[in-house]
């Protein structure tokens, strides 16, 4: 089995929309989900929606990718800055659980 996310491949596949794909760095996209299957891990409860605020933040000489990841219950809110990301993205991204499947997308996929 492959390294990339066995904790939630056991549990359900995941999928990203189009817009998504075409839009959303693929290194930044593998993280969000490592970044969720992390935080199942540790809280066995977590809400149907992830929402991820993407934005940039320079540290030194570079810049960074900064997440703020948030879900409603239970309440869950803390930043990150993100090394290694190619290109850094500025948007909201949802991640969508509905029982069967996880699939990330853009509000206004919704």
């Amino acid at each position: 089995k492959g390294k990339r996310g066995d904790l939630m491949a056991k549990q359900m596949p995941y999928y990203a929309t189009r817009g998504v794909a075409e839009s959303v760095p693929l290194d930044l996209q593998l993280f969000l989900w490592r970044l969720i299957e992390a935080v199942e891990a540790e809280n066995p409860v977590t809400d149907y929606l992830h929402v991820f605020e993407c934005s940039q933040v320079r540290l030194g000489k570079g810049c960074q990718q900064k997440v703020l990841h948030r879900q409603e219950q239970p309440p869950l809110c803390y930043e990150l800055v993100v090394d290694g990301v190619s290109a850094p993205f500025f948007g909201v991204i949802w991640v969508i659980k509905d029982g069967e499947y996880a699939t990330m997308l853009f509000p206004e996929e919704y």
